[in-house]
């Protein structure tokens, strides 16, 4: 399997789980966030990297491509360009 049939691979399955995941109580919807639905995330996250794609480093679940660079030169979304978790670990 090639890096663009992962990636392909698990934005299908990310999908999937997001959908599963407001099936639930209202109430357990955020636990059911980060248990079906940030792995996912998570995977398509790394095979992008793998795949040579910028990421944004702003949360570890963020999934839209980055656009403009933290203070430290970090690539991050509009919406993380203040709060860039590599920056923040590195504190």
């Amino acid at each position: 399997m090639n890096i663009d049939d992962q990636i392909q691979f698990w934005e299908r399955a990310l999908k999937h789980a997001e959908a599963k995941h407001l099936i639930g109580p209202a109430s357990m919807r955020e636990f059911a966030y980060y248990r079906d639905v940030v792995p996912y995330k998570y995977n398509l996250r790394r095979a992008r990297e793998k795949g040579g794609l910028l990421i944004c480093w702003g949360a570890f679940d963020c999934l839209t491509y980055p656009q403009s660079k933290c203070a430290n030169g970090h690539e991050t979304c509009s919406e993380h360009r203040a709060s860039c978790m590599l920056c923040k670990a590195s504190e």
